[in-house]
């Protein structure tokens, strides 16, 4: 959602955050998280070279469990006779929400997509709402709960210590938001042949059997040159609380800009709701683009697309948590072009908004996931062996779907990264998030061979229908020459492909890397590696060891590359990685 009719009240600033053992209670600031603010068990710098030390960069100070964060609001007048929500862009990893003490509905469980509340007649006392309206001064008290609620295990990027950590806390935007009672809630943009259909999801008073109010919906499209297009106005009815209109609005060839990496073409589409004179609005972006498979190839537009990818695990070491800022997105994906690439694959986990925001700017094509990592190899459970998570997961996936599907740089879906166990369920969550939402590509899960699903349209593993796409498993033909390729795989494979995770070569760890933690994460692991280099002697040849093991990993990379581009017609390769994943006993593999 770009623009929005809303009254917005700011939350950011200071608050007051307590434990329930009363151990924590001080001031802090929001949006934030605990470890910035101080909160948590101090971690302290290994003294030996131990497992432990080497997993991971730690929080500075690490704390799992609830913390109530509390304060004042004075709600303006402005806000009297609106439809108010509290709006939290992403809280790690439950929340709760009391006003003056009254808890408001029940609490959210979500690690993808923004925590939000409605307010209005939801404070309610002995089922009646305790205020008429909410203007003046409240306390307003939110209880984040960072604990394994569900079963989630500790391997997911979206929740794992190899990674972000297990913050505490919330970041991006905290608003207060005031609409018209009748507004939009939701726009959803579909490419369509000549056109694109809208689905406006509209909130209203309308609760009684047959209490009818008319209305009118109107649609203005702005071209990519910022010149308007078009507008469109259609009478339309609200009986129900929520429902979904549904239109179609013709755009003409020569008005047609199509969204891709050499092109980002971004159109604008405003809806505004008028009901009984009063006016809301949400105005939002979109790309004209077509993905879809044709001849065991990926098509975008019309035309083979080559993916020239590389992965995201969420690993932000001065924040411990991922950014809300769409420039330093920006950044990150213009890094990546520089190095070739036009894809990535977030690792078990959704980005925050900004991400799509910048990938739709700079046309970089997106693979998203939700935070499961679930199998026996690395996690006590396997998916679906907690019953939560079949209602937990498919709500997940629908909430991303909605969050965030406008986007065209959203091209991908994975349920998850290497996920074994109910592939039953796996399947069921993808055909109706497929039927829900037909804008992207879908597999069942990144990695693991398995028999294709009617409801996969590609599959991303170092192994499918048991023939390996990776030359880690082909050390004999690798040494006979530059020829090798997946061409057998091309062939028998009925979907496209692409090679998963490639270029798992270690490099010596650069241990001289410890002086630039300076802020929320703590390198305990290259700290001790480099404790343990300095008492074998070895310390002075660390240079010499980098650059040694970095230039065979250099030659083996290239050979992976050049083994997907020597197979015509594969779907593309993605890399693990350009950046070195620092978890998991410190893989410096980039």
């Amino acid at each position: 959602m770009d623009v929005q009719s809303a009254i917005v009240l700011d939350l950011s600033g200071e608050w007051h955050c307590e434990s329930p053992d009363g151990k924590v209670s001080r001031r802090v600031t929001l949006p934030g998280s605990s470890c910035e603010n101080g909160i948590g068990k101090k971690t302290e710098l290994p003294l030996r070279y131990t497992r432990a030390a080497m997993r991971a960069p730690r929080e500075r100070y690490e704390y799992i469990g609830p913390l109530h964060y509390s304060r004042k609001v004075v709600i303006p007048k402005e806000f009297k006779g609106k439809d108010v929500t509290l709006f939290l862009e992403r809280v790690n990893i439950a929340s709760k929400l009391w006003i003056d003490g009254v808890e408001v509905d029940r609490g959210v469980i979500g690690l993808s997509t923004p925590h939000v509340y409605r307010l209005t007649d939801r404070v309610t006392k002995d089922g009646k709402p305790l205020f008429k309206d909410l203007t003046g001064e409240h306390e307003i008290e939110i209880m984040v709960d960072n604990s394994d609620l569900i079963n989630l295990g500790n391997m997911a990027s979206g929740y794992s210590v190899d990674t972000q950590g297990y913050w505490n806390g919330i970041i991006g935007k905290m608003e207060l938001r005031a609409d018209e009672k009748d507004n939009v809630e939701s726009v959803q943009v579909y490419p369509k042949k000549g056109g694109i259909e809208v689905r406006v999801v509209t909130l209203s008073d309308r609760h009684v059997p047959l209490e009818i109010k008319k209305a009118t919906l109107s649609f203005e499209v702005i071209l990519p040159s910022g010149k308007p297009l078009l507008r469109k106005t259609e009478e339309i009815e609200l009986y129900s609380k929520r429902q979904r209109n549904r239109t179609f609005i013709k755009i003409k060839p020569e008005d047609t800009c199509l969204w891709d990496e050499f092109e980002p073409s971004l159109y604008e589409l405003k809806v505004t709701l008028n009901s009984g004179g009063k006016e809301s609005f949400k105005s939002v972006r979109f790309g004209l683009r077509d993905v879809y498979v044709k001849d065991r190839c990926f098509m975008l537009n019309g035309h083979p697309l080559s993916l020239r990818g590389t992965i995201n695990c969420a690993q932000y070491p001065e924040t411990g948590y991922p950014p809300t800022d769409e420039i330093i997105w920006a950044r990150h994906f213009l890094k990546l072009r520089q190095f070739g690439m036009n894809h990535v694959r977030f690792h078990a986990w959704c980005p925050p908004e900004a991400a799509f925001k910048a990938a739709d700017i700079l046309g970089m094509y997106l693979l998203v996931e939700m935070p499961l990592w679930l199998n026996r190899d690395v996690t006590p459970m396997e998916f679906g062996d907690d019953s939560a998570h079949r209602l937990y997961f498919r709500d997940e996936a629908l909430r991303i779907s909605e969050a965030y599907g406008n986007h065209p740089s959203f091209m991908f879906f994975s349920n998850g990264n290497e996920n074994l166990g109910d592939y039953a369920l796996l399947e069921t969550i993808t055909t109706e998030m497929k039927a829900v939402d037909p804008r992207r590509l879908y597999t069942l899960t990144s990695n693991f061979d398995h028999p294709l699903s009617p409801a996969e349209d590609f599959m991303c593993a170092f192994e499918i229908l048991h023939r390996k796409a990776r030359i880690q498993f082909l050390h004999d033909e690798v040494a006979e020459g530059t020829f090798v390729n997946y061409d057998e795989m091309r062939e028998t494979v009925p979907v496209p492909f692409t090679s998963f995770e490639v270029g798992q070569y270690c490099v010596y760890p650069d241990v001289d890397i410890c002086e630039k933690y300076d802020k929320n994460m703590v390198p305990v692991n290259f700290d001790a590696a480099k404790k343990s280099m300095l008492r074998h002697g070895i310390y002075e040849r660390l240079h010499d060891y980098i650059m040694a093991s970095g230039n065979l990993a250099a030659k083996l990379y290239k050979e992976d590359i050049e083994a997907v581009l020597r197979t015509r017609g594969m779907g593309g390769f993605e890399l693990l990685s350009l950046t070195d994943y620092t978890g998991q006993s410190t893989a410096t593999v980039g």
